[in-house]
């Protein structure tokens, strides 16, 4: 196995790192005016998630709005560990 590497093999780390890629597009789109592909295609999966975890909101959904809402569902589906102990 190489160095660096990391192997994704439960649906749970898929789905997280599809929702890193959305987060990702929309920030390159929103904070640097790239644009990963043609279209609105980051603002249209953003849209499809929001729906799929019932978080979207009333009205139109904006980029910005949308980096939004799906770091925050980030921050919840996977909250950062701040050395804390459980026991």
């Amino acid at each position: 196995m190489s160095e660096g590497g990391f192997v994704l093999d439960t649906p749970e780390q898929i789905e997280i790192y599809r929702l890193l890629a959305i987060q990702k597009a929309l920030k390159l789109e929103v904070e640097r005016g790239l644009k990963m592909t043609k279209g609105n295609q980051a603002l249209w999966r953003a849209e499809e998630v929001l729906e799929l975890y019932e978080r979207l909101p009333e009205g139109r959904l904006t980029k910005k709005k949308a980096l939004r809402l799906i770091t925050t569902l980030l921050e919840d589906l996977m909250p950062l560990d701040r050395g804390e102990s459980n026991e």
